[in-house]
């Protein structure tokens, strides 16, 4: 699921709400025809493979209008209104309630613009159990789509339901402003300390690092993977060094989850965790901090671009 395409269906159905309103407050069905259905297909889930999605899921004695499934049980159940219905009240606390009986970790509500999903299980009142909120109508596009990959089927399957917060988009403070058009070499050669790509842009296709060596680069989040090991393989980075941590969030660390016990989006890199959740500004960015806790210079890492 490129980014690239799930940030034009948000666009997309930003559009179709404006045009067709009035219709989508009267009909849930009409909703979940324009709207919900064609993001739950771009997030992984296909609604016309019920080993996947089973509308009007039933059991005991209750209901949910999509249950989404992972070998056979329900991972989390969806409730949809019509455009513009209140999310809260007794929607919330039956939908979370059924789910608890049913063993359904998270809960999703949503009337295709404004979404929300509880973790159902924590220990905590119904309001404080939101752990994911957005609206396709009232944030940035590249906002949304940073918090719909909560409902991406592998985040999903895996319980891995968190994402990027607003202040992971931002520049740390400590660190200069970073220059919004790239200096390139010749070559196509650029530093990582004044790299600065732009939401969708394609990644690099190779690194190259302080004593010349040269690896391939398929993804974004490949970046700082490639640049962890390295540091690891040249005795400057290990387990000392972390956590490193942004915005609350652990970026690497010597567990798979962050300081508060949230479960992390990760990939192992030598004996390290890291945090993938990420677009590829915040990879870059994410990138320099780790070089710098390994007390390297980023502008001796350098990536090819396309």
């Amino acid at each position: 699921m490129p980014l690239e395409s799930l940030l034009e269906l948000v666009k997309t159905l930003s559009d179709r709400i404006d045009e067709h309103a009035a219709a989508l407050r009267q009909s849930e069905a009409l909703t979940r025809y324009a709207l919900i259905d064609p993001l739950l297909r771009e997030l992984g889930w296909d609604t016309e493979d019920p080993g996947m999605v089973i509308p009007e899921y039933r059991s005991g004695n209750g209901r949910a209008d999509y249950a989404l499934m992972n070998n056979g049980s329900s991972a989390m159940m969806v409730e949809a209104k019509s455009f513009g219905t209140s999310l809260g009240g007794a929607v919330l606390s039956q939908g979370i309630q059924y789910c608890l009986e049913q063993g359904t970790r998270f809960f999703c509500v949503t009337d295709g613009s404004q979404w929300e999903i509880y973790e159902t299980h924590r220990p905590v009142p119904i309001d404080q159990k939101q752990i994911v909120s957005f609206n396709l109508k009232n944030m940035p596009p590249h906002e949304v789509c940073l918090k719909a990959l909560a409902i991406w089927r592998r985040s999903v399957e895996t319980g891995q339901v968190n994402v990027g917060q607003p202040p992971l988009v931002q520049i740390p403070p400590d660190h200069p402003d970073i220059p919004d058009v790239p200096i390139s070499d010749a070559d196509g050669w650029q530093s990582i300390s004044t790299l600065c790509p732009e939401f969708g842009a394609d990644p690099p296709s190779e690194i190259s690092f302080p004593d010349g060596d040269v690896k391939p680069i398929r993804y974004w989040v490949d970046v700082p993977a490639a640049v962890v090991q390295w540091l690891v393989d040249n005795h400057t980075l290990n387990e000392s060094h972390c956590p490193i941590q942004y915005g609350g969030n652990a970026i690497l660390s010597t567990i798979p989850s962050h300081p508060d016990g949230r479960s992390m989006r990760h990939r192992k890199v030598g004996p390290l965790y890291m945090n993938t959740n990420y677009t590829g500004r915040d990879q870059i960015r994410n990138t320099r901090l780790i070089i710098e806790r390994g007390g390297q210079d980023p502008s001796e890492f350098k990536v090819r671009l396309p």
